[in-house]
């Protein structure tokens, strides 16, 4: 990118080439969700390039604005977990379709509360939701502040890497030259990321060695099945879907299933979860428990009179 004399930014970046390992389709529809004000120049290329790239259709929808309850006065920084619930109050029905990807993109500061680090660039939540925040993005070292092309080239990769993983099933990997490295903890490390699925060494290294070979469906009789190549440990909210999953290294099938959910600001979800080749008496019965952890108890032999 160069600096025109009038201030304009001019784009001397090659065109993407169409990605040559995922060359099927995405049946998901992707929503890119600005969650208060981003500017502009971080939104405008993003259909046009993925559209390209993998000739998928990624829609940019109107500012989310932020609410005093997603952040954290004292550090001030927003809570990553609060962004998504944010995003899925105020886009219910794209939520709701187990075939639709959410991404969120924030120019605020934001960290993940469930991990003790200070800051998050990138957050995903069950598979289908995700927030990116642009604030550390932004050249912070002195020879670099006028490179106004870096902070657009990371965030390029940050939602490259979540469309990979997201619409694509692609599996974390431990190369930290490619686009879905796992390793990724800091704006430095954005930088050895390309966009390509497999990196500098021109071979595919995983993240953890034994890594379970996985794949769940979604099913929604008003829409279509979905299918992931991971599995949740939440289903959906809706307790009309069923969600099924398998582990197909050891041979273990899973059932999930929503059996009530109240929303609000500590929302409660209670699960029930069946697992094939479990031989022990719980919750529910053999092989299935709940996600609360509840079960009936009393005294034996004790006699109850009424009336």
């Amino acid at each position: 990118m160069l600096t025109a004399d009038d201030g304009r930014i001019v784009d001397l970046t090659p065109p993407p080439e169409r990605d040559k390992l995922f060359l099927k389709e995405s049946s998901k529809k992707v929503f890119l969700v600005p969650l208060g004000p981003v500017p502009e120049e971080y939104l405008s290329w993003i259909p046009a390039y993925y559209r390209r790239m993998f000739k998928l259709n990624i829609q940019v929808l109107p500012v989310v604005p932020l609410n005093p309850s997603v952040g954290n006065a004292t550090r001030r920084q927003l809570i990553a977990e609060r962004l998504v619930a944010l995003m899925k109050s105020a886009l219910q029905e794209q939520a709701r379709d187990q075939s639709t990807i959410l991404l969120g993109l924030t120019s605020e500061d934001m960290f993940i509360q469930s991990y003790d680090w200070r800051y998050a660039i990138n957050y995903r939540e069950d598979g289908r939701f995700g927030v990116v925040s642009t604030a550390r993005l932004k050249p912070a070292l002195f020879f670099q502040k006028w490179n106004h092309a870096l902070a657009l080239s990371r965030l390029q990769k940050m939602l490259t890497k979540n469309v990979y993983l997201l619409c694509f099933g692609a599996p974390m990997s431990g190369d930290d030259t490619n686009a879905v490295s796992g390793g990724v903890m800091s704006p430095g490390e954005v930088d050895y990321m390309s966009d390509e699925i497999v990196g500098a060494e021109g071979r595919w290294h995983s993240l953890r060695s034994g890594t379970v070979p996985t794949i769940s469906m979604i099913m929604d009789r008003k829409r279509p099945t979905a299918w992931n190549m991971e599995w949740s440990a939440k289903p959906p909210t809706d307790v009309s879907t069923e969600y099924f999953a398998a582990d197909l290294w050891a041979g273990i099938f899973i059932q999930r299933k929503t059996d009530f959910y109240l929303a609000g600001d500590f929302p409660v979800q209670f699960v029930r979860t069946y697992a094939s080749q479990d031989a022990q008496s719980r919750e529910f019965g053999v092989g299935t428990n709940d996600s609360l952890d509840i079960s009936m108890a009393g005294e034996p032999n004790k006699t109850f009179r009424t009336g």
